[in-house]
């Protein structure tokens, strides 16, 4: 899946090069965009490559004691010297065998397909960088289509312009009729602009949903271990 998230960044970046990168700068958007986003997109690029690579909390014989002190036992969900018959050792309270990477993880909260990783206790705070940095790049980007549409709007007068309607009668310029215009001549740029914002939706709905995490000392795993329990 990791491909999957490098393919969807990489088309996106292929089609604005091809789109809205060519119209910068122009009424609204300065030159220097064409080089924010670039670092945007790097910085984007370099917080999934550390949320992918880097260690979520595997626990080994060797690091088994780094972990068995983290959180109490309740003896509910996590009872205490119970041992993971896969990994030979005693999981530690909040910890769970993962069996897509075949290792225990320190509060582990879940397996992230994107990422082809685990997010635990050592990597959680580079899951949310990577939701944040996602989510900033989105509005980042949706600013800058929009900004650019409303331009070539301007630069080519629609406003201020007449339009020919199917009963070949001239009409002066509305919202719906511009729009029209607009979804004839740059469809790419609108249609991009729509996938784009979608995806940010869904970030930051996700975003949301561990930040609430956060705030209620849980995670991913806990919520249905609990709904499990009740």
């Amino acid at each position: 899946v990791q491909i999957v998230y490098l393919a969807l960044i990489s088309i996106n970046v292929a089609l604005y090069l091809v789109t809205v990168f060519r119209e910068i700068p122009n009424l609204y958007i300065p030159e220097y965009h064409r080089y924010t986003g670039l670092v945007a997109l790097i910085i984007t690029y370099c917080s999934f490559l550390i949320a992918s690579f880097s260690d979520p909390g595997f626990i080994t014989k060797k690091t088994e004691r780094q972990f068995e002190k983290s959180f109490p036992y309740d003896e509910v969900m996590y009872i205490s010297e119970r041992k993971c018959s896969t990994c030979d050792i005693v999981r530690p309270a909040r910890s769970k065998h993962c069996p897509l990477s075949g290792k225990c993880v320190a509060k582990f909260d879940h397996y992230c397909g994107w990422l082809n990783n685990d997010v635990g206790e050592l990597n959680y705070r580079w899951f949310h960088s990577f939701l944040i940095c996602n989510f900033l790049l989105v509005v980042y980007a949706v600013y800058i289509y929009v900004q650019t549409l409303m331009s070539l709007v301007d630069e080519e007068n629609l406003w201020s312009s007449t339009f020919m309607n199917n009963k070949g009668e001239r009409v002066s310029a509305s919202v719906s009729i511009i729009i029209q215009y607009m979804l004839s001549r740059h469809i790419m740029i609108i249609a991009q602009l729509f996938f784009i914002a979608a995806c940010g939706l869904m970030i930051f709905g996700f975003w949301l949903y561990h930040f609430y995490l956060v705030c209620t000392n849980t995670t991913t795993s806990e919520t249905f271990k609990k709904k499990d329990l009740e």
